[in-house]
């Protein structure tokens, strides 16, 4: 499968309303009003050049799709309900959806997952390692005098369905201790028979070889009963009853009896109480190892949990308080001190998809050494604290980043091609945008909306590399020191022109015949910087390579070797034009729900990637202040009214270049009162004014 093939998937129900820039809700009328003023500018009719022809052909057709299911009340409503599957599979809205044949299909296809669940759920690997350490003599450790490991235990098992109500299970355990190991080996068998009725039979391999029959049912709807025997050569028969009850207030009681051998026959009771955020239980045993113990569990938010465990027996106390956190789906690490009469200790634990790995860690023999003490009860927190941050956190980043260029890789050709479609709909765009931004800059100071820069993608990489603030201040240089160069006596018109061309080659969007023109001083604002603004729609991050792979990815001979050897696309590309087009009376609306990918002129950045964040950063310019704002993909946007002054004036001031190279809007290069109005300090730092309109944008600094 090629990355040519690759079908970028989208919210299926929502990209035509995306391509027509209307809410989901929109009326007829809207919609026919939203078609007519797309294809004034699409229709293949309304442009001569071949190249841009066949451009609009395909982002004609393109909108057609939209309208023609969007205007049809019957159609839109399917696709309201299953997306485009739902059109191209003929679906209806009312009784009738499927033959009786796709029903057939359906319904095998949703037994065949079912059962594949039901066998992934019942097929598990669970494992337990516990390593204990002794550091509470580490000089005698060191000098070989007292041993680091003191023991370790390893349990393992894998349970196997077989058919519809068998499971065969095989567990494994081995253990180390003061030098002396031991093990065992169980093969066991579990039958469903009834829905109320269980068989567990197991058979044990190994120093003391057992065999054991455990039978289970379920008495009433509240309460389940077990009878377990068992042979041991040497011991004897031995049976085991329990019972469990579920009690009011999501309380539930087990009460377990040994009959016997009657070297350890014995009863026990548990009881266990589970609320909103915490988990509570209680056990006494009575018997050859008798003991009381008590456990709370406490959830601060669906991801940190604290524990405290308490347990009295012959042995003697033992304290233990900790906290956990759960990282992702299937991991939860936890930290925890152990203080008793056996000394003090610290544990790690790390459950991570079935297995669980525990590192149990004896600090002092003396439970009264109150330095180590201490110690165990601030280790734990700087431990979690230490290697939340430059253990897991530095391996998530990078899984993270790892999988990213993998899927940019994977799909790197695709995405080019996806990015100059993008660019063709700007390109075709691109004259009525330019005339509207002009348009919009004559209003100021006292209203007037032009879109400066706009990036939509992973939008937190391109502002983190200096994004609009290094091309901004590159800008402001070029176009200083066009202007010191340029000869006193040029015309008004040559010198905006030059001043253009050069702040589009600072900035990566420029190309040859746009300097060359500056320098030739004869070409009109517009015709300078024609050419930079087709390439600025083909920017994204790193402006100039990101065209540079748009172009190389439309030709379509090129060679496998070539375009393996092209740089990778950025997670970003330029909407500014995209943007520019959609003001209209000073004002820009993009509605929520919908994504931004699907619009025209816009394209997505990072398919395949299902954890990415799609954001839009803008920064315009209304009346006489510069502004920036981000929103989410599916957030609405109105301009003006959102987003945050920029109180920089060097940055504002390279942020009009910007916005100047990427319209042609000289008159933002030139002194506020040549263009009606005036910019304080030049660079839209100060009002000189007020908006109108009825929106004012929120002054920040």
């Amino acid at each position: 499968m090629t990355d040519s093939s690759i079908e970028f998937r989208s919210d299926d129900t929502a990209e035509y309303y995306a391509v027509l820039n209307i809410p989901r809700d929109a009326s007829d009328e809207e919609v026919r009003r939203a078609y007519r003023n797309l294809a004034q500018v699409y229709h293949p009719d309304k442009h001569q050049d071949p190249e841009q022809k066949q451009r609009a052909e395909q982002a004609f057709n393109r909108l057609q799709a939209a309208y023609e299911v969007l205007s049809d009340p019957v159609r839109r409503q399917v696709y309201d309900v299953y997306g485009k599957e739902g059109l191209d599979a003929g679906f209806e809205v009312g009784t009738k959806l499927d033959s009786v044949e796709d029903l057939k299909k359906k319904w095998e296809e949703f037994k065949r997952k079912q059962e594949s669940d039901r066998a992934e759920l019942l097929s598990n690997h669970r494992g337990a390692y516990v390593c204990r350490l002794d550091l509470s003599d580490p000089r005698a450790t060191l000098a070989g005098h007292r041993p680091l490991f003191r023991g370790a235990t390893v349990t393992n098992s894998i349970d196997t369905p077989v058919g519809e109500a068998d499971v065969f299970y095989v567990q494994g355990n081995a253990a180390l201790r003061n030098n002396m190991g031991a093990g065992s080996l169980i093969f066991g068998y579990r039958r469903v028979l009834s829905q109320h009725d269980s068989l567990d039979s197991n058979v044990v391999l190994g120093p003391r070889p057992s065999a054991t029959l455990t039978s289970t049912r379920q008495v009433t709807p509240y309460t389940s009963a077990s009878l377990t025997t068992s042979y041991t050569p040497g011991v004897g028969t031995g049976m085991q009853l329990s019972t469990t009850r579920h009690l009011p207030y999501n309380m539930q009681a087990t009460l377990g009896w040994v009959v016997g051998p009657a070297p350890v026959s014995g009863v026990s009771f548990n009881v266990s109480k589970r609320g909103t955020k915490y988990v509570a239980s209680g056990k006494l045993d009575l018997g050859p190892m008798t003991g009381l113990s008590a456990r709370l569990v406490y959830h601060i938010n669906p991801t940190v949990h604290v524990r405290a465990i308490a347990r009295a027996a012959g042995s003697g106390l033992e304290l233990e308080l900790g906290a956990g956190r759960k990282w992702g789906k299937n991991t939860l690490g936890y930290v925890g001190s152990v203080v008793g009469t056996q000394g003090i200790a610290v544990k790690g634990r790390l459950v991570r998809g079935g297995q669980t790995f525990e590192v149990p860690i004896t600090l002092s023999p003396d439970y009264t050494d109150l330095t180590t003490l201490a110690a165990s009860v601030l280790l734990p927190p700087l431990a979690y604290v230490a290697v939340s941050r430059f253990v897991v956190r530095p391996l998530v980043r990078w899984s993270r980043q790892r999988r990213e260029r993998r899927e940019q890789h994977q799909h790197a050709e695709a995405i080019r091609e996806s990015l100059h479609k993008a660019a063709s709909e700007c390109a075709l765009i691109e004259p009525v945008a330019r005339r509207r931004a002009r348009s919009e800059a004559a209003k100021r100071p006292s209203a007037g909306l032009v879109v400066l820069d706009a990036v939509y993608g992973k939008v937190e990489e391109y502002l983190a590399e200096g994004g609009p603030q290094q091309r901004a201040a590159a800008a402001a240089t070029a176009a200083a020191a066009a202007a010191a160069a340029a000869p006193a006596a040029a015309e008004g018109s040559d010198l905006a022109a030059a001043l253009a061309a050069a702040v589009a080659a600072a900035v990566g969007t420029g190309s040859e015949a746009a300097v060359a023109a500056a320098a030739a001083g004869g070409e009109a604002p517009g015709t300078a910087t024609a050419t930079a603004t087709t390439a600025e729609a083909e920017r994204s991050g790193s402006h100039a390579t990101a065209s540079a792979s748009g172009r190389e990815a439309g030709a379509a001979a090129a060679p496998a070797a070539a375009a393996e050897a092209l740089p990778l696309p950025p997670p970003w590309l330029s909407v500014t034009t995209a943007l520019q087009y959609l003001v209209s009376e000073s004002k820009l609306t993009l509605h929520p729900g919908v994504p931004k990918k699907n619009q025209m002129g816009f394209a997505d950045p990072t398919p395949g990637s299902a954890d990415a964040t799609r954001l839009l950063y803008v920064s315009y310019l209304y009346g006489d202040k510069v502004f920036e704002v981000t929103v989410d993909d599916t957030d609405g946007l109105q301009l003006p009214g959102a987003g945050e002054v920029v109180s920089e004036t060097a940055k504002a001031r390279g942020l009009l270049h910007l916005g100047a190279a990427a319209h042609g809007v000289t008159d933002l290069l030139q002194p506020a009162a040549a263009a009606g109005g005036s910019l304080a300090g030049g660079g839209g730092g100060g009002a000189v004014g007020s908006p109108r309109g009825g929106v004012t944008p929120r002054p920040v600094g």
